[in-house]
């Protein structure tokens, strides 16, 4: 039963009209490299074989798979492919955007945009697929609006979305399902990545830190239910991210493989991998491994990252207009 109308009106926003005017404000005075430079890059990505800056034992080869070409995605900051439409992505942009989330195929080009009802992100920053709720067979995408770069929200929330059915014809809107109101056991923290196991159903967010020492939380089973206040996520890792730049450090997306033995994050530098050839391995567990780490053709701004369903397959863009589709691919045994 939908109760996302329910929710919204339960908790007030997390922030200030005067601060989120502020932020917005920062947001658009902060230095761009200019459309046409970007536009000229993206091209020669078209023209030019795309290569690996460093190779990994796990991912072996990278290929520009398209373009987002369409000013409609100004700001590319999740994506994710569902199984039962494994041609097509759904893709969002960051703050400042009307509610709302788009269809794109393959190569990114632009399909359907999809009205978002039943709430007012205030700084989505991840998409991912999964079980509705842990032990539900059935699937939803899950919208994170989870971004705190000042630290002052009393919770963020993360939105669940019922899948169409079918994609033909393509949805005009889609109705936010139910809302979780989540906080954080030591107060705010600023996060971009939200990940679904695809077998249990958990949820797990990543800490975005300069230092690239991010703690890793889970989402109660609570939080699945109507709630009439936040719901404390539980902290159950901490991962490092070491870099010489802090672009290398901050976690930007994350997802699971669809068979769930593999766990990956993006940086604006590198992607980080972890894998167990058990894929109910516990992510906590799954963290303290050695990891595999590669460095993808560069892009600006890159917040997004999704695995397709073969579980070879890694799709990742760039916050920046014209976005390149880049696809890494895994080693096969």
């Amino acid at each position: 039963e939908s109760d996302g109308s329910g929710d919204a009106g339960v908790f007030e926003d997390a922030k200030g009209g005067e601060a989120r005017v502020e932020e917005d404000a920062a947001k658009t005075s902060e230095w761009r490299i200019p459309s046409h430079f970007l536009l000229l890059g993206a091209m020669a990505l078209r023209i030019f074989p795309v290569t690996l800056p460093a190779p990994s034992p796990m991912w072996t080869s990278a290929v520009i798979a398209g373009t987002v070409w369409s000013n409609e995605l100004d700001e590319i900051s999740g994506i994710a492919i569902d199984a039962s439409a494994p041609e097509h992505i759904w893709a969002h942009n960051d703050s400042g955007d009307r509610p709302r989330l788009f269809i794109l195929d393959l190569s990114g080009n632009l399909e359907a945009e999809v009205r978002l009802d039943g709430m007012t992100p205030y700084d989505p920053e991840d998409l991912t697929v999964g079980p509705c709720a842990p032990g539900d067979a059935s699937r939803c995408l899950f919208f994170a609006d989870i971004g705190d770069n000042r630290h002052a929200r009393t919770f963020v929330t993360i939105a669940r979305i019922r899948l169409p059915a079918t994609l033909t014809p393509y949805p005009k809107a889609v109705q936010v399902d139910h809302l979780m109101h989540l906080s954080y056991p030591e107060g705010p923290h600023d996060a971009e990545s939200l990940a679904s196991h695809p077998r249990s159903g958990k949820l797990h967010i990543v800490q975005k830190t300069k230092n690239g020492k991010s703690e890793v939380f889970e989402i109660p089973e609570a939080a699945y239910k109507k709630h009439d206040a936040p719901i404390m996520l539980e902290k159950i890792a901490e991962v490092r991210f070491r870099h010489a730049s802090v672009s290398g450090r901050l976690a930007t997306a994350a997802d699971y493989s669809p068979d769930g033995k593999c766990f990956s994050v993006r940086t604006y530098v590198q992607i980080h991998t972890w894998c167990h050839d058990d894929a109910n391995t516990p992510l906590q567990t799954l963290l303290a491994r050695e990891r595999d780490t590669v460095r993808p053709p560069a892009t600006f701004q890159s917040e997004a990252l999704t695995y397709a369903p073969d579980n070879k397959t890694l799709y990742t863009t760039s916050e920046r207009w014209p976005a390149p589709i880049i696809t890494l691919h895994r080693q096969t045994e």
